[in-house]
């Protein structure tokens, strides 16, 4: 995705930074599942990931079978791993944003990555303006797992 170059700490290592990148792009087949293999190759931080508007049913942490649950936000620490199905509804409209965001417990300078989800057949040029999930981001652990314990 673009990058903004005004976060980088270019000079000290004499580099040059470009902002031209492009966004990736996903195809979702509406009324289709799809799975997703997710991980945080990341060396430091905490990684969140969600779908602007869709749930995702996890079926796999660090591929050990688990007791599948569904959920609008995944949490994966350093080197973590998880596999998740998320549906595309019949109805779907795009496009949407798929979104990693590792802002508060990391020391990133640009802590989020969004690639976009393009349902088939649609228009591929223009950008989302799909809504972020909505999450507490007060500590820095497992959202999903902190929520089912109250």
């Amino acid at each position: 995705m673009p990058f903004d170059c005004t976060n980088a700490n270019i000079t000290a290592y004499n580099l040059t930074c470009s902002s031209d990148a492009s966004y990736s792009k996903f195809k979702f087949a509406k009324g289709k599942t799809h799975r997703l293999r997710l991980i945080n190759a990341g060396s430091q931080g905490t990684q969140r990931f969600a779908i602007d508007g869709l749930k995702m049913m996890v079926i796999s942490n660090d591929f050990i079978p688990i007791v599948p649950y569904e959920t609008d936000m995944v949490t994966l620490g350093i080197g973590q791993r998880a596999d998740v199905l998320v549906r595309a509804p019949r109805n779907a409209r795009g496009p949407i944003w798929m979104r990693s965001v590792s802002r508060k417990c990391s020391v990133s300078t640009q802590g989020f990555a969004r690639p976009i989800i393009y349902f088939r057949g649609e228009d591929t040029s223009s950008l989302p303006n799909s809504t972020a999930t909505v999450y507490n981001d007060e500590d820095c652990g497992d959202v999903s797992f902190f929520s089912t314990l109250q």
